[in-house]
């Protein structure tokens, strides 16, 4: 798994390529404890090139959005697979942080917030 960091305007942009599983992963990428500190960090999980996601990794997102939401900022999850998206689907994530379909229709959200 890789973790590339972006920035779009205000947005921090966390792009995940590889796989994302449980014995993958041994502990929360030191990203997401920055950016969760972050007072006001509007982050985007770019998720366009992950491959897969366990239940794992699921719950260390659920505790970033708490994080960051704790700190007055905002979560949003950025082209899914479809695997993915049924995950979220089965255990709720998805009604609790927006999901854009792709990249494009999560810049004309940033182009609409930016203007209010």
């Amino acid at each position: 798994m890789k973790i590339r960091l972006e920035q779009t305007g205000s947005w921090d942009i966390v792009a995940i390529e590889g796989a994302m599983l449980m014995t993958k992963l041994s502990h929360t990428p030191p990203i997401f404890g920055v950016l969760g500190e972050k007072q006001g960090a509007r982050v985007a999980l770019d998720l366009s090139r992950t491959e897969a996601m366990d239940s794992g990794p699921l719950s260390i997102l659920v505790a970033l959005k708490k994080q960051v939401q704790k700190n007055a900022g905002e979560l949003v999850v950025v082209a899914p697979s479809e695997e993915i998206r049924v995950l979220f689907g089965i255990v709720g994530f998805d009604s609790r942080i927006p999901v854009f379909d792709t990249r494009a229709d999560f810049a004309s959200h940033v182009a609409r917030t930016r203007s209010r």
